[in-house]
């Protein structure tokens, strides 16, 4: 999540394909997301603001087919998944769809889902290696689906520095979230279908 580039310079979400699991009439995967970061800029006074969904936080948004929903989860520091808070119209309470919607448009086919830091929780940042990168485990669940599915993704920071309200106008990083179609069983094998087609996993 960044305003200029200069704080978070990438991004990717690496999905476990092996976590992939077929939930009601959709697929749930489990992934960590990376971001590389400036560790002259990312400090620990920096790391406890962004825990705090009152100071900078952070929002992001999922495009997926108009028909879809999505839940995402972080993981908490004793191991647990807690969802954040969703936005899946215009009119939310921190306007996140609305912010997306005029920043990248929408598709009549497509929707945008934002989501944003819920409050009193506790989750985990892997940030014992923020000499050059900064982790999250995630949980994602999408319906109405088969898979496999690629997903565009927007993050920043909820807030601007000195915790003014911030806008995907003023910088976001971009990436995709990827979920594979899920494990099946051949021949006592497991494999899955993911970027590069199907893949054993045995």
């Amino acid at each position: 999540m960044s305003f200029t580039g200069t704080i978070f310079t990438g991004y990717v979400f690496d999905t476990y394909e092996a976590t992939a699991a077929k939930v009601g009439d959709g697929i749930q995967v489990r992934g960590l997301a990376t971001y590389t970061v400036n560790n002259a800029a990312v400090n620990a006074a920096y790391i406890a603001n962004w825990k705090d969904p009152s100071k900078l936080s952070f929002m992001l948004g999922l495009y997926v087919n108009k028909n879809q929903d999505l839940t995402v989860e972080y993981a908490d520091l004793a191991g647990n998944y807690f969802p954040l808070d969703k936005e899946a119209s215009p009119g939310g309470k921190l306007g996140i769809v609305d912010d997306l919607e005029k920043n990248f448009g929408v598709a009549a086919d497509k929707k945008w889902i934002g989501f944003s830091q819920p409050t009193g929780k506790n989750w985990a940042l892997m940030d014992q290696l923020l000499k050059s990168i900064a982790q999250f485990e995630i949980r994602i669940t999408i319906t109405a689906t088969a898979g496999p599915e690629f997903i565009p993704f927007v993050s920043r920071h909820l807030n601007d520095p000195g915790f003014t309200r911030g806008s995907f106008e003023k910088g976001y990083m971009s990436s995709a979230w990827y979920v594979p179609v899920p494990v099946r069983m051949t021949a006592g094998k497991r494999w899955v279908f993911g970027p590069r087609g199907k893949r054993w996993l045995d």
